[in-house]
C-alpha cells in the first residue's frame, strides 16, 4: 500500500480527495502544520507528499527545501498546492525544489492521474535504485539539482551526468511548442552555453514521433529504421548509430523530450538503461517547465518595461508640448476641479498653478453661463463629445477679457472617461475688433440711409425742373419766341 502524507491544515476542503486516494489503494495520513509533516515525514517515509503552501507555522517552500536538503528524503515526490493562476508561486515552488505543483481546488481526475503518475516514477526512481546504486547516485544528484536557482544549470547537469554514466555522443533537453511546431534545446551536455536554441523538427523525427505518441522512442539502428529515413544520410555524417527519445511530461502535457545519441551500439539499449533514462526525463519535466515558466516571466517583464518606458516617454513628450502650448490649457477630474494647468493659462489669467489646482474653473461657477447651456455643456461632455463656447472672464487683476474653450473628455483603455481637458484661446483682441466692426457697419450703414435719401430728394428736384423748363419753353413757343432751355426727352 503506497502512503501518502499530507501536510495541510484545513483538512476538511480536502476530504473528498483522500477518499479517492484510499479507493485508488493509497494510505492517506494527514499533518496539520509544518512541525508535525516534518516529523512525520521521519517517522512513516511516505512514498510522496502533498504540501499545502499557507501553513500556521511553516510557508511549504521552507518544508520543501528543508526536504529536499536531505538525502534521505530526496527521492520523495513533493506536489505542491497553489493557488489557482498563481503562476509565481509556481515558479518559487518548483525552484525550491517540489516535482510538480497543482492549483486550488483541483481538478478531481487531473490530481488523481498527477499523483498516480507520481507514485509511478517513485516506483520506477526506487527500482533503479535497488538495481544500480552507482546510476541512483547520479539521479540522486540530479534531482537535488532541481532545487537550484538557475534552471538551466540544473538541465545541463542532468544532461552531462546522462552522458558520462551512459557514454552517449549527444545528450540534450528539448522545449518542444507543439502549438507553434517550435522546438528549442535546453540543455546539452557538451556546453553550459547552449540555453534555448531554436531547432528545425522536421530535421528530428524521433522527436516528433515521441509527441504523436506520448511514448518513448528506441532506435537501435538509424539506419534500418523507417522513421530516420529522411535524416540517416546526416546521421551517418555526424556518425550516430543509435538513438532514444524520452518524453518530458508535466501537468499530463508533453512539453519536450530527452534525446541521446549515441556511436556506440553494439549491443542494443537495455531495460535498465531504458528505465534509468524514464526517470531521469521525469525528473527534468520541473526544472523544464521552470526554464520556460521563467522565460516567460522574462519576457512578460521585458516587454511591460519596453512599454512603460514607451509610455513614459509619450507622456514625458505630451507633457512637455501642453507645457509649452500657446494655448491655455486646464486639465480636470470628472467632477470639474482642476488638476494641471499650464504656463500659458497663467500668462492668460494670472493665476498660478497652485492658485488653480483643487478649484473650479469660472466658467462652471461665474454664471457667465445659462442654465441651459451649462446642461448642455455636461451632456455633450459625459457623452465623450466636444463642448466649445466662448464667455467673458475676469483675470486674477480684475482685467476683463474674453476667451474661447474647446472641452474633451479623456478615456482610458476601458472607454471610461476619467478627466476632461479644456483648450482655451484668448480672443479678447478679436472680439473688440468684431465689436468695432459691428459699430463701424452701423455707422456706414446710417450713412447709406441719408445718402439715399438725399438722393431720393435730389432726383425729385431735378425732374421738377425739368418739367417747369418745359413748361416755359412751351409758352415761349405760344407767344412765337425762340426757347431757352434744352431738355431731356
Amino acid at each position: 500500500m503506497k502512503k501518502i502524507l499530507w501536510i495541510e491544515d484545513n483538512i476538511e476542503t480536502v476530504e473528498p480527495l483522500s477518499f479517492a486516494l484510499e479507493e485508488e489503494g493509497c494510505k492517506v495520513i494527514f499533518a496539520r502544520n509544518g512541525q508535525s509533516g516534518i516529523e512525520m515525514v521521519s517517522s512513516m517515509k511516505p512514498d510522496i507528499i502533498l504540501l499545502d503552501i499557507k501553513l500556521p507555522d511553516i510557508d511549504g517552500f521552507e518544508i520543501c527545501r528543508m526536504l529536499k536538503s536531505k538525502q534521505e528524503y530526496k527521492s520523495i515526490p513533493i506536489i505542491m498546492m497553489t493557488g489557482l493562476g498563481d503562476t509565481e508561486s509556481a515558479v518559487q515552488g518548483l525552484s525550491a525544489g517540489a516535482d510538480d505543483f497543482v492549483s486550488k481546488p483541483p481538478n478531481f481526475k487531473e490530481f488523481l492521474a498527477r499523483v498516480k503518475s507520481h507514485l509511478k516514477m517513485k516506483e520506477l526512481y526506487d527500482a533503479v535504485k535497488s538495481e544500480e546504486e552507482d546510476k541512483s547516485a547520479i539521479l540522486d544528484v540530479s534531482k537535488a539539482l532541481s532545487a537550484t536557482i538557475d534552471p538551466y544549470e540544473t538541465l545541463y547537469t542532468i544532461c552531462r551526468r546522462i552522458a558520462d554514466v551512459m557514454d552517449v555522443k549527444r545528450c540534450s533537453i528539448i522545449y518542444v511548442d507543439n502549438f507553434k511546431k517550435e522546438a528549442y534545446v535546453m540543455a546539452s551536455h557538451d556546453s553550459r552555453e547552449i540555453k534555448h536554441l531554436e531547432i528545425n523538427l522536421d530535421k528530428y523525427p524521433e522527436i516528433q514521433k515521441v509527441m504523436e505518441t506520448g511514448n518513448a522512442v528506441v532506435i537501435n539502428d538509424v539506419y534500418n529504421d523507417p522513421i530516420l529515413f529522411s535524416v540517416r544520410g546526416v546521421l551517418s555524417l555526424i556518425d550516430i548509430k543509435s538513438i532514444m527519445a524520452f518524453p518530458v511530461i508535466f501537468k499530463d502535457t508533453i512539453i519536450g523530450t530527452l534525446v541521446l545519441r549515441t556511436s556506440r551500439r553494439e549491443e542494443p539499449f537495455n531495460s535498465r538503461e531504458i528505465r534509468f533514462c524514464e526517470v531521469i526525463s521525469h525528473l527534468a519535466a520541473a526544472p523544464l517547465k521552470n526554464v520556460y515558466l521563467f522565460d516567460v516571466l522574462h519576457k512578460e517583464k521585458e516587454l511591460e518595461k519596453e512599454k512603460r518606458i514607451s509610455a513614459e516617454e509619450k507622456i514625458r513628450k505630451l507633457s512637455v508640448a501642453v507645457e509649452q502650448s500657446p494655448s491655455p490649457i486646464i486639465i480636470t477630474d470628472t467632477n470639474g476641479i482642476i488638476e494641471y494647468v499650464n504656463s500659458s493659462f497663467t500668462q492668460l489669467t494670472g493665476y498660478a498653478a497652485k492658485e488653480a489646482i483643487g478649484q473650479t474653473p469660472r466658467i462652471l461657477k461665474s454664471g457667465k453661463v445659462s442654465p441651459e447651456e451649462y446642461e448642455r455643456l455636461w451632456k455633450t461632455l459625459t457623452s465623450g463629445d466636444k463642448w466649445r463656447g466662448r464667455f467673458c472672464n475676469k483675470k486674477k487683476d480684475g482685467t476683463v477679457y474674453w476667451e474661447e474653450a474647446t472641452i474633451s473628455s479623456l478615456k482610458n483603455e476601458g472607454g471610461d472617461i476619467t478627466h476632461y481637458i479644456a483648450v482655451k484661446v484668448d480672443i479678447t483682441d478679436r472680439k473688440r475688433a468684431e465689436e468695432e466692426l459691428i459699430k463701424i457697419t452701423g455707422e456706414l450703414r446710417e450713412r447709406n440711409e441719408e445718402l439715399e435719401k438725399f438722393q431720393r430728394i435730389t432726383v425729385g428736384r431735378e425732374l421738377d425742373m425739368i418739367k417747369l423748363k418745359k413748361m416755359v419753353n412751351t409758352l415761349l413757343e405760344e407767344l412765337g419766341r425762340p426757347t431757352e432751355y434744352e431738355v431731356p426727352d
